[in-house]
């Protein structure tokens, strides 16, 4: 594995990702999210709910 470049950036790994999901996503060249529709407003919020009160009951 020696021909493979090493980076000491923990956070190396991620950032890239995160970029490369942002463009394929559809972002913007500075990988700001684009705003959302009304109906993915909806779904995301629905989804944080019931993500926080799976949280809960599991702390609980």
């Amino acid at each position: 594995m020696a021909d493979r470049p090493t980076t000491t950036d923990p956070d190396a790994a991620a950032r890239k990702w995160a970029s490369v999901e942002g463009l394929r996503l559809g972002h913007d060249s500075e990988h700001r999210p684009r705003p959302l529709s009304a109906d993915e407003q909806q779904l995301a919020d629905a989804t944080r709910r019931r993500l926080r009160q799976r949280a809960d009951r599991n702390a609980a």
